[in-house]
């Protein structure tokens, strides 16, 4: 529906004149929260991923639609460098901002970005355990199945979009 997408635009427009998802600061003191950080990449990967379903709507505007995307890209790169700590360099977190980098990678055409987030991807496989777990993940003791689950979704859909851009991500193997 073309006036669902242009909707969906002109939230993500207020957004992108705001310069939401870009006013916040990483912190490696101990007990200080990073939870905007966090949400950042939640909410770019949510944005991004419904930009995707109408980004081809041939009515939207062109100009909006332009300014919505390099206000994502700007997003993502700030959400992207910082590493996280030790835990959050490679866990949950790690993957749901590879998610966001590999969408808002293919929406800003920007290969770099695109194979960031693949790049999660790989480190994801690299550290399952023979199992099949997770370890940071498990790590979380009584919450481990929910850690499990949150972490194999992003996952999921990086391998759906670099499906769609040619690239079998299901089919890779780590330790055979």
């Amino acid at each position: 529906d073309a006036r669902c997408a242009q909707r969906l635009l002109d939230q993500l427009s207020s957004w992108a004149k705001a310069e939401a998802l870009l006013d916040y600061t990483v912190s490696t003191t101990p007990g200080v929260s990073n939870q905007a950080w966090y949400q950042a990449e939640w909410s770019l990967a949510a944005a991004s991923l419904a930009l995707s379903l109408v980004v081809s709507e041939p009515t939207l505007r062109a100009a909006q639609l332009e300014e919505v995307i390099a206000w994502l890209l700007r997003a993502s790169r700030k959400q992207v460098s910082y590493p996280g700590g030790p835990g959050t360099c490679c866990n949950n977190h790690a993957y749901w901002r590879g998610l966001q980098a590999t969408m808002i990678g293919v929406l800003a055409n920007d290969d770099e970005l695109f194979r960031w987030g693949l790049g999660r991807y790989s480190v994801a496989l690299q550290q399952l355990a023979e199992d099949g777990s997770w370890p940071l993940e498990m790590a979380r003791h009584e919450q481990a199945l929910h850690y499990q689950n949150f972490a194999l979704l992003p996952l999921t859909l990086i391998a759906e979009i670099a499906h769609q851009q040619g690239l079998d991500l299901y089919a890779r193997q780590v330790k055979g």
